[in-house]
């Protein structure tokens, strides 16, 4: 089968991913960076059609999920007072619910909020394909403003939103791409 064949084919299976997650309504209450992520998530796994080939597809080692900080460290404190980790747990779980919903295995990783070495998580997913941890950032200090909520005074910004998406050159299948 030719290069051009298999990379339609998976195109072809990415569209359709795509197209039953907003169809379904899974979509909705999602993030863009959660949709953004899924879509990339979906793109590297779409499997091409082998089945005019001799060889069988190899099966899909499970998708490590990261639940950034932990409770010690919860990192971000939102302009509500809910701290990143709790908005990192819950993203993470919707990103696992919609993997194994297409039947892709997920390893869970932090979820307790008691993991807090970077290192036991990584070690964690070693034996996994794709390792995403999941974070929402705050924005830079001197962009922040002082608001009242809850009787308290919070910081916030409301000019500023977006995602980012960080892939490490340290791994060997990127390096130097």
């Amino acid at each position: 089968m030719s290069r051009l064949l298999r990379h339609y084919k998976c195109m072809t299976t990415l569209h359709f991913f795509i197209g039953t997650v907003f169809r379904s309504g899974a979509a909705a209450g999602l993030s863009p960076a959660a949709l953004i992520l899924l879509m990339i998530m979906a793109s590297a796994f779409a499997q091409p059609d082998t089945s005019a080939l001799p060889l069988k597809p190899l099966p899909l080692k499970p998708v490590a999920l990261d639940v950034g900080h932990y409770h010690a460290a919860p990192g971000a404190i939102s302009a509500r007072g809910r701290e990143e980790f709790q908005f990192n747990r819950a993203l993470a779980l919707r990103i696992g619910e919609s993997l194994q919903q297409r039947q892709i295995a997920i390893q869970l990783i932090g979820a307790e909020g008691d993991q807090s070495w970077l290192s036991g998580r990584t070690a964690q997913a070693s034996e996994t394909s794709f390792f995403l941890s999941v974070h929402h950032d705050s924005v830079q200090p001197h962009l922040l403003q002082r608001w009242e909520f809850g009787g308290q005074t919070r910081l916030f910004s409301d000019q500023h939103a977006g995602f980012s998406l960080f892939v490490s050159r340290a791994n060997p299948d990127v390096a130097g791409r």
